[in-house]
């Protein structure tokens, strides 16, 4: 980009409609994009991307107004089949296909909502809700880079709207780029007063180990002590920060006592290594609600801090046998299961780690296979995910590989070097 460029959002404007009549659309976007971040406050663009729409909206023949009635008032199933007929006629129609997508995805049917997904966004690639809404839809199949992509793409069409904002706050979260779902999060909540909102980016900024930023936060919160929910987390933080005591008489001081109440209790008590009362807490909590994931895990890791690995197991289990995708869950029970020397089974639900916030690997963004034993490579990347102690250990398996013959590339951590 020049500096005419750089200084002429007009000239800009131009370029993108030069790129959209050589159907180049990824350098179009990229130079939205561009423009967005020169002159976030320039409303020309923004006229510029309505009239894209609205170009595209002249060819549809049925009603904006009588889609979405058919869409509100009918059955999923019967709305469903209704715009697939309209769609025969009215093939150009982008709100159909993403109408569709939207019932497919309240079916629970994710793979047939991202395909309408798709059609809709190839339709009219200007409409920023079709890319939050397929952004969703890939956060419930965790394709969670292929989600920040298009939430991007909203982003840069759409910068100022909230659900799109919300969406990439979480869409980072899940990549485990807690600074910046962080920071978005706080603009959000700056001049939004929601207290779901807030309670939300509290549970984020304790998954992300940000114990001091909680506290100070729920002390902006008017009356937050009256309230159940901040007055656990405060007990998190509190109890993450060795504040344990603290922490449980929080907790005590509580005039209602629910299943919620009882596992904090508890996790109280695992952080005084004091397992038997703990676990008192925790099944207490489980009588009351038997099948809640999250007290279920806190009973699982209470067996597994004390050494009782079967029952962890077969708590842990019976979570993934209900929900595969917890994978805070199957990244505990992976450890367990190599401790016990299971790694068919441990390095399998070990790549959860990804997935978990437990864990806070990131994964190496890379268009290349992973190794497998026996399959033919010409070479091979060898990378750590953790620190300078796990790269000097895990250096050992260099030997195995130089057997094979292959070229062998090593990321190594600069203090390496």
């Amino acid at each position: 980009m020049n500096e005419i460029t750089d200084e002429n959002p007009n000239l800009i404007i131009s370029l993108i409609e030069n790129k959209l009549l050589k159907k180049n659309i990824t350098e179009a976007f990229s130079l939205i994009g561009h423009f967005r971040e020169k002159f976030p406050f320039n409303k020309k663009i923004d006229h510029f991307l309505e009239k894209q729409k609205n170009d595209l909206e002249k060819n549809h023949v049925t009603s904006k107004k009588q889609l979405l009635n058919i869409y509100k008032s009918s059955s999923k199933f019967e709305a469903i089949d209704k715009l697939i007929d309209i769609s025969k006629k009215d093939n150009l129609n982008s709100l159909v296909y993403s109408l569709i997508s939207n019932l497919y995805g309240e079916l629970g049917d994710l793979n047939l909502s991202k395909s309408y997904g798709i059609k809709a966004i190839s339709l009219n690639p200007f409409e920023e809700n079709y890319y939050l809404n397929l952004s969703l839809t890939l956060d419930r199949l965790t394709h969670y880079n292929q989600s920040f992509e298009l939430i991007n793409i909203a982003k840069n069409l759409n910068p100022f709207d909230l659900k799109i904002n919300l969406q990439f706050s979480r869409c980072s979260f899940n990549l485990k780029n807690y600074n910046l779902s962080i920071t978005t999060f706080e603009k959000i909540i700056k001049n939004n007063h929601n207290l779901e909102l807030k309670t939300e980016f509290l549970r984020k900024l304790l998954s992300a180990n940000k114990f001091r930023k909680v506290l100070k936060t729920i002390d902006n919160i008017k009356s937050s002590e009256k309230n159940i929910e901040l007055v656990i987390i405060k007990s998190a933080a509190l109890r993450n920060l060795n504040r344990v005591n603290e922490a449980k008489e929080l907790l005590l001081n509580l005039s209602v006592k629910n299943a919620n109440l009882y596992s904090h209790l508890g996790l109280c008590e695992d952080a005084r290594n004091d397992f038997v009362a703990a676990r008192e807490y925790h099944e207490k909590a489980l009588k009351i609600e038997p099948n809640n994931e999250f007290i279920l895990k806190n009973l699982a890791n209470n067996y597994y801090y004390s050494g009782d690995f079967e029952l962890a197991i077969k708590y842990y289990k019976s979570i993934l046998e209900k929900n595969k995708s917890n994978y805070e869950v199957r990244y505990f029970l992976s450890l367990l299961q190599l401790n016990q020397s299971n790694f068919k089974d441990g390095w399998k639900n070990f790549s959860s780690r990804w997935q978990s916030h437990t864990n806070n690997s990131k994964f190496l963004k890379i268009n290349l296979p992973i190794y497998q034993k026996g399959k033919s490579y010409k070479s091979v990347l060898v990378w750590s995910e953790g620190g300078v102690g796990d790269q000097i250990l895990f250096l050992r398996v260099l030997n195995y590989l130089q057997k094979e013959n292959i070229q062998i590339y090593v990321y190594l951590d600069e203090k390496l070097n």
